[in-house]
């Protein structure tokens, strides 16, 4: 990490310092943390009550771009976090980025998301990322080597006659390569490669994907061939209703066999069905997912039952999708509210509820605000590893039975570039599984 955010730093000087005749833009944001304890005792440490500073420099000129963020850059070399740093060519389309500590860019998968490179890089150790376009080509290149793993991540996409085409590809490089005839302990790295489509007709979408994983794995001491039950293969479709517009039915059908290696998962199937509606300020969503092994098992049925919508005043400020992420550009208020159970055989006297509500608001010119609420609990406490539900866990792998949290965030600029941004927040896990983290 040293490395890199002294690589991170280098690009800063020698950008900037190239950029004397080129546009130049940027931030300085000043943070203060403080937390309240159970007993509600104010509790001031240098983790928390140092002011936490984060950089932004943006350089443009014409045809190049740069952009850099670093947080807590008051607190010594030792706890200064590169948060982001990104350069690009106009032509040739070439853009480089790394990014790590919680910062978020943009997911990078295929239409069925097999293999899916996501956005939020936790953690100081960064994620790196080179993006090309050539001739109606597009390639991206992720490689990610937190938690334990080494992952690379190949994408390539073209548009013919109308219709999205292209693959994916996923290696696992945690391990070496060991290809000698007369070595025993040989041993091939995991790899997938996935072909998928995107086409449209008359309004209603089609999304297919199949491939196949190759190489080997260790199951404890053994090491297993990918050489069955190696496939993945998906297909969505969405249509929309004749005569209402606004109002589509979904369904999508994806399964990665037992040996298979993704991002997704591997024995899995998932289907789902969904009723969708959208218009130009209002958007839902009402259906079920089922999620079982990739050999039906009885035993192992969950189904999911969920419920969205998101509405809005105006439909010219950020996407639905962004419309708490991106609340202080909001020309209006918008309000956003799920609710999920799920249960099945294995759950079926400990059902998983979820309930989520979110809003958001432009209250005068400079003045935003959002508050969120969110809430997720088992029926009663688990002690079997085996029934507990997966999606009560935290971060850090520890388990948990129910689940509350809380907050609230104001942005107001006082102008002359400054921007204040009050935040409080409150969050808490029931006891649980335990405090070790489990693999599942």
């Amino acid at each position: 990490m040293k490395k890199a955010l002294a690589l991170g730093l280098v690009l800063v000087l020698a950008m900037s310092v190239s950029a004397l005749a080129a546009s130049v833009d940027g931030s300085l944001k000043f943070e203060y943390d403080y937390e309240i304890e159970d007993d509600w005792t104010l509790t001031i440490t240098p983790e928390n009550g140092i002011p936490k500073a984060e950089l932004v420099l943006n350089v443009k000129d014409e045809g190049w771009a740069f952009n850099a963020e670093i947080r807590r850059i008051l607190e010594g070399t030792d706890t200064m976090q590169l948060r982001q740093i990104k350069a690009n060519l106009d032509e040739p389309q070439v853009a480089l980025t790394i990014w790590a500590n919680g910062k978020e860019t943009e997911d990078k998968k295929d239409p069925l998301e097999f293999i899916k490179s996501s956005k939020l890089q936790e953690g100081r150790d960064p994620k790196f990322r080179l993006e090309a376009g050539v001739f109606g080509v597009n390639a991206v290149v992720d490689y990610d080597s937190s938690e334990g793993e080494e992952l690379l991540y190949g994408f390539l996409d073209t548009t013919v006659s109308g219709n999205k085409v292209g693959l994916a590809y996923l290696s696992d490089m945690s391990e070496g390569q060991v290809d000698d005839e007369d070595d025993e302990d040989d041993f091939s790295r995991s790899r997938t490669a996935l072909v998928f489509g995107e086409m449209g007709f008359q309004g209603a979408t089609v999304k297919v994907g199949a491939g196949m994983s190759f190489g080997q794995f260790r199951d404890g001491d053994e090491v297993v061939d990918r050489d069955d039950k190696n496939v993945l293969y998906g297909l969505d479709v969405k249509v929309p209703i004749p005569g209402y517009e606004v109002v589509a039915v979904q369904g999508k059908w994806r399964v990665a066999q037992e040996k298979a290696f993704s991002t997704f998962g591997s024995n899995k199937r998932v289907a789902e069905l969904y009723a969708l509606y959208q218009d130009s300020l209002i958007k839902g969503k009402a259906g079920v997912k089922g999620q079982n092994k990739a050999e039906y098992d009885a035993d192992e049925e969950a189904l999911t039952f969920l419920a969205e919508v998101t509405v809005r005043e105006k439909d010219d400020g950020p996407d639905f999708d962004d419309v708490l992420d991106d609340y202080d550009l909001l020309t209006g208020y918008a309000v956003k509210a799920e609710v999920s159970r799920m249960a099945g055989k294995k759950w079926a006297d400990n059902p998983l509820t979820r309930l989520y509500l979110g809003a958001g608001s432009k209250f005068m010119e400079g003045l935003f605000g959002m508050a969120e609420l969110e809430y997720k609990s088992s029926k009663k406490d688990v002690t079997d590893a085996d029934l507990y539900h997966k999606d009560l866990k935290t971060e850090d792998g520890k388990q948990y039975a129910r689940y509350q949290r809380a907050g609230a965030e104001v942005s107001y600029d006082v102008g002359a570039g400054v921007t204040l941004i009050p935040f409080a927040g409150y969050e808490k896990f029931s006891e649980g599984l335990g405090t070790e983290a489990l693999e599942w």
